[in-house]
């Protein structure tokens, strides 16, 4: 009887500074310093005003097809000041259902910058005249011009990594992103090493 070698095992490495195995296969998240990174170069390229809305709206968790189906009217109130929350219909959004989404202070003034530029339009103009398959290819080669690994969706990756960091609950996370289970949120979530490492050392002391 022919005896079978065992297999064996390579060892694991650390990529990034992020657990080996998180993300589950997704687009990895970003750090701050790469994020500064992925902005200052995409203000160094064409159309460096839309590029940053759309990034920084990526960057408050949304997906990529979520901002191009808004309208002026959308992120704006009766006045043209921009909002700092808005509803998404639910024919676009993943789930089927509305959903409420939030801009930070650097998405806002992002979008009034875009808006301004688009001085001519309409509440009725779509805010972005991308389709879903260029944003996305836009986005990847952003990434790439800044020396960044991954696509669109590391963006909203990015936005629930960085909130999970800061202390914030998965639930409000998990309403950020959508989600109809926690579960399906944590999987979205990567957690620094630095920060697993700091979480033994000052916690499982016994």
């Amino acid at each position: 009887m022919t005896k079978t070698k065992p297999k064996t095992l390579k060892p694991m490495r650390l990529k990034a500074g992020r657990p080996v195995g998180s993300g589950g296969g997704q687009s990895p998240a970003l750090s701050p310093t790469q994020v500064k990174a992925l902005l200052h170069e995409v203000s160094q390229q064409p159309n460096p005003t839309r590029n940053l809305a759309l990034i920084h709206l990526l960057l408050c968790g949304l997906r990529v097809s979520e901002p191009l189906s808004l309208r002026v009217s959308d992120v704006t109130d009766i006045f043209g000041k921009v909002v700092d929350t808005f509803v998404l219909a639910s024919i676009s959004t993943k789930s089927g259902k509305p959903r409420r989404c939030y801009m930070s202070q650097s998405a806002q003034s992002a979008v009034a910058a875009w808006l301004h530029d688009m001085s001519s339009a309409s509440p009725d103009d779509r805010l972005f005249k991308l389709n879903a398959s260029y944003a996305a290819t836009l986005v990847a080669q952003l990434m790439k011009k800044a020396g960044l690994k991954g696509s669109s969706h590391s963006l909203r990756r990015t936005a629930a990594t960085t909130l999970c960091e800061k202390g914030i609950s998965p639930r409000i996370i998990q309403e950020l992103l959508g989600h109809a289970s926690l579960a399906q949120t944590q999987i979205y979530i990567e957690t620094s090493t630095a920060k697993v490492q700091q979480a033994v050392f000052n916690n499982l002391n016994y």
